[in-house]
C-alpha cells in the first residue's frame, strides 16, 4: 500500500512529475505484487482553488489513468471530509483515521477476492513458528 501526503504538492512542479515517473517505476518492477494506492487528500488549510490543490486534482487523476494500465494496482478514492481533518486542517483526526482505515480495508478485501485476475492468487504454505519454538533448548 502506498499514500503520500501533500506537503510538497504545489511548491515545485518538477516533483510532482519526478513523484510520478518514481510510481510509474515502482508498478513496473512489483508487477508480481498487489498495490493499493491512496489518492492525495485534499489540503482544507487552503483555498479550493489554491495552486497546491488543484496540483493535488491533477496528480489525483493521473495516479487513475496510471492504475488503469496496470492490472495489479488499485486506487483509494479518499475524498476525505472537513470533519475527518484535525483543528489545522492538515492531518487526519481520530475519525479520519478509522474511516481510512475502513476504506483501506475493504479495497484489501476486493484485491484479494478479485476474481477478474490475470494471475491466480499462490497460497502459502503457514509455518507454525510457536511449536519451533517449544521444541528449541536455549543454553
Amino acid at each position: 500500500m502506498i499514500n503520500g501526503g501533500a506537503n510538497d504538492i504545489g511548491s515545485k512542479r518538477n516533483q510532482t512529475n519526478k513523484v510520478l515517473v518514481k510510481m510509474t517505476q515502482f508498478m513496473h518492477k512489483h508487477n508480481n505484487s498487489n498495490i493499493i494506492v491512496i489518492n492525495i487528500a485534499h489540503r482544507y488549510n487552503m483555498d479550493r482553488n489554491s495552486v497546491t490543490n488543484l496540483e493535488i486534482q491533477a496528480v489525483n487523476r493521473k495516479l487513475n489513468k496510471m492504475a488503469k494500465v496496470f492490472n495489479h494496482v488499485a486506487i483509494v478514492e479518499t475524498e476525505l471530509k472537513r470533519k475527518y481533518f484535525t483543528q489545522h486542517n492538515m492531518h487526519l483526526n481520530k475519525s479520519g483515521k478509522e474511516w481510512l482505515s475502513k476504506l483501506i480495508s475493504t479495497q484489501k478485501c476486493r484485491v484479494v477476492n478479485s476474481n477478474n485476475r490475470a494471475v491466480p492468487v499462490i497460497a502459502l504454505n503457514w509455518k507454525d513458528e510457536s511449536a519451533d519454538k517449544q521444541n528449541t533448548v536455549n543454553f
